[in-house]
């Protein structure tokens, strides 16, 4: 019994206690010992219980600190398979967030219910689908709702991540957090975003309403002047009227020049990716600036430089940076020689860049005048503008350019000695036997073609517009008709059943009908689906000449009319010919995909910019349509189908698709001889094979896309 105390002090409680079943004193004093073993036993059991149950109050009291301190209220939600809702945790600060009533156990609790704001059917579905998902897949919870708690509204989130139990119950731990500032920020953000796009929208408009209502009556000043400077006139008139025409030429650059900054300064210029020939724009520049030179004793030259090769970059905007440069140069120069140069270089990532340089001996600038250079508005003083004019934007839309073809633009110079002004943007070599494209350079002046015998409908709201176009027409020895607006074009036209009529020059915007949908509504009339139908427009924008192309316009020209273009296109157009349209078109494997003579036509006449966006869309027009005629090949509405024929025969044949028009003609054919639905059905996909070799075909003529 002695060894059994001395192990109960020590915390044995495995060591025997012996001689419990004695009836004598030892017996008694072995089961007193016994009982006394027992009660140290539970004694410790509680002792450990009750560190255990401080150990976790302490524990349970730092998570409740520590949600309390979080930036949201804590829940944990015990989830039944039936739907109950068991409430196991919520923190003290969730009555912010959700109110002071209970979460309800129905279905609907975990929906805010009662504090909802919007409970329309739409949102209704879409929460449940969110919980539905959480509670059977055990995706994460993510909820927006705007909840009205009594004491305020507010944006609630809700994020918990979901964990089945043993029994079977799915337990949401999750925070609920107040997210109104960011939805008001968010709001504020689509709000701006809105009215800058309203904005630029607003600005873009004005440009172009601007751009139209001075380009019209600018096309009639200086029109009507050198119509009159043909005339005979003494030496001072003759005099005020070249005066008058250099004022308004010098006006028209002044627009131009804010123009095209207006477009870089909005996004809405694209860099091309055509083949041209560097050296052709050098010449270019020299010769066009040449006589501007000679009259100030200046000379122009090119730096013979090494032979360089065709490049892959954007032809028009590089010329236009070149002009500028030399234009200043001019300007800014009282004698010496200005030289021209251009040359490439490699840059250590691979890159091929042209860099060009336009050098003078004019009066050069100062470090602190270069550094007002090339900002818009900005020129070197405020007295270059009153003694050399211009807007100050030539050379920031030089920068801008450059910058726009992954390269720069800067100047060196020196007051006294001249000036160097450079830029440097990045091309590609072409691969061999790539040949350059024409740059849509100023027509310089020729003689008028021989057009005697051609016959023109001239169509323009505006008296003197007609008048201008009438007399360039004339003198070419062109026969000319006038019409007021579109209904007069149209009476004059579907009336002449003996096709007198060569061509028309169709104004864009006139009251009542305008140009496309007098073109529309002409396309229409068979004997007038291949009259060629030339656009006129005091507006230059892509969308203006895409909707052209669409509407089946064969050229473009903008006001103020270049006397020269005019005649140009139309030469072009007398020599074209025009197949005319047949019953039951061959669709024999020698149609070729492209007669590109067109588009190339096109090209040569019109800026490279708007020709490619032109030629871009014709690709994705084509492409709209291959997708319905697929859709027709298994089922189909046959009004549908009808007018996507009508369209596709113009289309196709303004372009030069002449595989594709064959195509749809053939369909066109079996409609009207009621083929059978197989036949139709693989005419239909023809079609859509077609116009996606088509599709291609003009891609890789063009050098577009990849």
């Amino acid at each position: 019994l002695t060894k059994a105390m001395i192990n109960l002090s020590q915390g044995n409680y495995a060591y025997p206690v012996q001689h419990t079943e004695r009836q004598d004193e030892l017996g008694s004093m072995a089961r007193a010992l016994w009982a006394f073993k027992d009660t140290m036993k539970r004694a410790d059991r509680l002792e450990r219980e009750a560190s255990i149950d401080a150990e976790k109050r302490r524990v349970s009291q730092q998570v409740i600190d520590l949600t309390e301190a979080m930036p949201g209220a804590v829940f944990q939600l015990r989830v039944t398979p039936s739907g109950v809702q068991q409430v196991q945790f919520l923190s003290g600060k969730a009555h912010r967030y959700i109110g002071d009533e209970p979460l309800h156990t129905s279905a609907g609790g975990l929906r805010l219910d009662h504090i909802r704001v919007d409970k329309t059917p739409e949102a209704t579905r879409a929460l449940d689908h969110a919980i539905s998902q959480s509670l059977t897949q055990l995706y994460p919870l993510d909820l927006e709702m705007e909840v009205d708690t009594g004491r305020r509204r507010l944006w609630l989130k809700t994020l918990a991540t979901a964990k089945r139990t043993p029994e079977g119950d799915t337990l949401l731990n999750g925070i609920w957090l107040d997210i109104s500032e960011r939805k008001a920020q968010a709001l504020a953000l689509k709000s701006a975003k809105e009215q800058a796009e309203q904005a630029a929208n607003a600005k873009a408009n004005f440009l172009a309403s601007m751009s139209h209502e001075i380009r019209t009556p600018m096309n009639a000043i200086l029109g009507l002047t050198q119509l009159a400077l043909k005339q005979p006139m003494e030496g001072p008139q003759r005099d005020h009227m070249e005066k008058i025409l250099r004022s308004g030429n010098h006006l028209l650059s002044i627009i131009n020049d804010i123009l095209d900054f207006s477009k870089i300064d909005g996004g809405h210029l694209v860099a091309e990716h055509i083949p041209f020939s560097p050296q052709r724009l050098l010449q270019d520049t020299q010769q066009m600036l040449a006589t501007e030179a000679r009259q100030k004793g200046l000379v122009i030259k090119l730096k013979p430089t090494q032979d360089l090769p065709v490049l892959l970059g954007y032809p028009v905007r590089i010329s236009q940076i070149l002009l500028n440069y030399t234009s200043n140069a001019i300007k800014f120069s009282m004698q010496g020689t200005i030289t021209l140069q251009l040359k490439l270089q490699q840059d250590g990532e691979g890159h091929t860049f042209l860099c060009g340089s336009v050098s003078d001996q004019g009066i050069g600038l100062s470090q602190q005048q270069l550094e007002q250079l090339f900002r818009p508005f900005q020129q070197a003083d405020n007295s270059i503008s009153r003694r050399y004019g211009g807007t100050g934007l030539g050379l920031a839309i030089a920068l801008n350019l450059a910058e726009l073809m992954h390269g720069n633009a800067g100047a060196e110079s020196e007051p006294g000695k001249g000036s160097r002004f450079w830029f440097r943007v990045r091309v590609e070599i072409a691969r061999p036997g790539v040949k350059p494209s024409e740059t849509a350079l100023p027509t310089p002046p020729q003689a008028a073609p021989a057009l005697a015998g051609m016959r023109v409908l001239v169509v323009d709201d505006n008296d003197l517009n007609r008048l201008v176009a009438s007399e360039f027409l004339k003198e070419a020895g062109v026969q000319v008709d006038e019409a007021a607006s579109g209904y007069a074009a149209i009476q004059a036209l579907t009336q002449d059943q003996h096709h007198n009529y060569h061509a028309v020059l169709m104004d864009l915007m006139m009251p009542g009908l305008d140009g496309l949908s007098t073109t529309a509504v002409l396309r229409q009339h068979q004997h007038l689906e291949h009259l060629p139908i030339i656009a006129m427009s005091a507006n230059a924008s892509q969308e203006d000449a895409r909707q052209c192309l669409l509407a089946g316009m064969r050229a473009h020209i903008g006001k103020p009319i270049d006397q020269h273009q005019l005649w140009s296109i139309l030469s072009e157009l007398s020599q074209e010919t025009h197949p005319a349209p047949t019953a039951e078109p061959a669709a024999d494997t020698a149609t070729p995909l492209l007669e590109p003579q067109a588009l190339e036509a096109l090209h040569a006449r019109m800026n490279s910019e708007r020709f490619i966006a032109m030629l871009s869309m014709l690709s994705a027009d084509c492409e709209t349509r291959a997708r319905n005629f697929q859709a027709y090949s298994t089922g189909m509405t046959t009004a549908e189908l009808d007018q996507d024929v009508h369209d596709l025969i113009s289309t196709a044949g303004h372009a030069g698709l002449r595989k594709l028009e064959h195509a749809a003609r053939a369909l066109q054919s079996a409609r009207l001889q009621s083929a059978s639905d197989k036949t139709i059905r693989q005419l239909c996909l023809v079609i859509h094979q077609t116009a996606q070799e088509s599709i291609a075909a003009l891609n890789n003529h063009f050098q577009l896309g990849p």
